[in-house]
């Protein structure tokens, strides 16, 4: 007698999906991998090779003199920068000593009589002093 098989059964079905699901658990990405190969090569190079070299010499030719002329124009911008400063303070010391002599001649044109000219000469008095204790205070920081 034999005996043909028509169909799986239900539960036969079940066996398979369940060897289905382990088979995917225990192979990472569903046992779906991509592999990725590097090969390596080897270069050989024969005769003078001029170019390169002198390639290279030009190259370390430009590097050196853009140092050079980057670390004098650093020196120019260096001292041109104090000189600046240097002169713009004495500039500005020059400037508040002759304000200072202009406040001390108007004091001294200001007639002393009368409630204006009392006021105007107090008022002088008062920035002619200011005025010189920042004229020496700047003279001792400089």
């Amino acid at each position: 007698l034999q005996v043909k098989k028509v169909g799986e059964t239900a539960a036969e079905k079940k066996l398979r999906q369940i060897q289905k699901n382990k088979e995917e658990d225990i192979l990472p990405f569903g046992g779906r991998v991509l592999v990725f190969r590097r090969g390596y090569d080897e270069e050989v190079t024969r005769g003078r090779m001029l170019l390169p070299k002198i390639d290279y010499l030009q190259a370390s030719l430009v590097q050196r003199s853009a140092g050079y002329v980057t670390d004098k124009i650093g020196q120019v911008e260096r001292t041109v920068g104090s000189k600046v400063v240097r002169s713009g303070r004495s500039l500005q010391n020059k400037i508040r000593e002759f304000v200072r002599l202009c406040m001390i001649e108007i004091f001294n044109t200001v007639p002393s009589e009368g409630k204006m000219g009392m006021s105007i000469r107090s008022a002088l008095e008062g920035k002619i002093d200011d005025m010189s204790d920042k004229a020496s205070s700047n003279l001792t920081s400089s």
